[in-house]
């Protein structure tokens, strides 16, 4: 993940304001860079939209239909969809749900929920960077390939073994945000003489699963988990779904952990370290409130949360147009506007309440109430307000 992109055109995707892969790699001209080419480590949701309009420049076909006839249909993988949108006549798609504290939201359908959406346009339709849906008997098909090196059951569909080699060998080293969740989630892993590095779409590399060659390429929807662990050394490939993300993806690891304890059953790494590790990574799992007053849990299972009314006046001065102050040209504008007695801020196609919440030092902080909401600080400068949704908007 060294393109030179991070994770902040997200905001955009969120929001709806590039519905299609197309629209936001067409956007993606006018964003500022967080790195040089190749100047550092960060993941970026982009890249695969990248590649995705990087297959239908090079095939001639959309990435979803290339993928079908050269992978898919030739290894088998008929359980496999490029979108929940794609897959409504199948009747064992699984809904998603959240969960945390012994309180579980849900179900929610992925075509019909707001809740469910990669993107605010909605309706589950395909994204290159995480739309595909598939099923445990095809996923344990991919894995085989990884494992094989391009083949399963006689069936090879690349040409040389060595690409998937190459797609497993280390590139670049991970930032420590990387090093530093990748520890929280059930790995070992000591930096004296080795690296943990992203291969070829693959997030982590290394000596790092109970002393042995390790290759991750785990992943997160709105409301489902995939958990996977290879050591190639081995021929061992393990991969863990869930339909319920706890709260929410990256803030607490059950599954990684189960992921990482089902590896030392096959790696025959005795019970006793697997149980007392396993332990050890429950008790570190704690979640902290994204702001003092806000349940571990976050916004989603805030209950009866205590929003302060806000005057007349107060509300008219944060009012109008905010403008994106860095990459303009790709985050645009919002629009903070008044209904009855609530602020609404509209951004892309998605508007929802602006809910007053509390004061911390020079800021104003407010809930965004939409059905994923988001804590949205408010700070005036210059006689100017400006919002912070990881990028800063300033009010016109």
């Amino acid at each position: 993940m060294n393109s030179g992109l991070n994770d902040l055109p997200d905001v955009g995707r969120f929001f709806g304001v590039y519905p299609t892969d197309e629209d936001l790699v067409a956007g993606l001209a006018f964003v500022e860079p967080a790195h040089t080419l190749r100047g550092g480590h960060d993941y970026a949701n982009s890249n695969f939209a990248i590649l995705g309009q990087l297959i239908k420049s090079v095939s001639g076909q959309p990435w979803d239909a290339f993928l079908k006839e050269r992978i898919w249909e030739p290894l088998g993988m008929t359980r496999t969809f490029a979108s929940a949108f794609d897959a409504q006549g199948d009747n064992d798609t699984s809904y998603g749900h959240f969960e945390c504290g012994g309180d579980l939201l849900g179900p929610y359908d992925l075509v019909d929920d707001p809740e469910a959406q990669l993107a605010g346009h909605g309706q589950g339709h395909k994204i290159a960077s995480g739309s595909t849906l598939s099923s445990s008997d095809d996923l344990a098909t991919l894995l085989r390939l990884i494992l094989n090196k391009g083949t399963v059951d006689g069936v090879a569909i690349l040409k040389d073994p060595r690409t998937v080699t190459n797609m497993i060998t280390g590139k670049y080293a991970v930032n420590k945000e990387f090093m530093d969740e990748f520890l929280i989630e059930g790995h070992q892993y000591n930096s004296d003489g080795s690296t943990l590095a992203s291969g070829y779409g693959f997030d982590y590399v290394g000596h790092g699963q109970w002393g042995h060659a390790y290759v991750d390429k785990s992943g997160d929807t709105a409301v489902h988990v995939t958990r996977t662990g290879i050591a190639p050394d081995e021929q061992l490939g393990v991969m863990l779904m869930s339909n319920t993300q706890m709260p929410n993806g990256h803030l607490s690891y059950p599954l990684d952990h189960i992921r990482s304890y089902v590896m030392g059953i096959f790696l025959d790494v005795p019970k006793d370290i697997l149980d007392f590790s396993y332990r050890q990574w429950r008790e570190n799992d704690k979640l902290v409130p994204v702001f003092e007053g806000i349940p571990a849990c976050g916004l989603r299972f805030w209950k009866d949360p205590p929003y302060r009314s806000m005057s007349s006046v107060a509300r008219s001065r944060m009012l109008g147009k905010y403008v994106a102050q860095s990459s303009t040209g790709y985050f645009g504008s919002l629009e903070v506007r008044e209904e009855g007695e609530d602020l609404i801020l509209d951004y892309g196609v998605l508007s929802a309440p602006l809910k007053y919440y509390t004061d911390r030092k020079n800021k104003r902080v407010f809930v965004w109430v939409y059905n994923s909401p988001l804590l949205i600080e408010a700070t005036k400068r210059d006689g100017k307000f400006e919002l912070e949704i990881g990028v800063v908007f300033r009010q016109e």
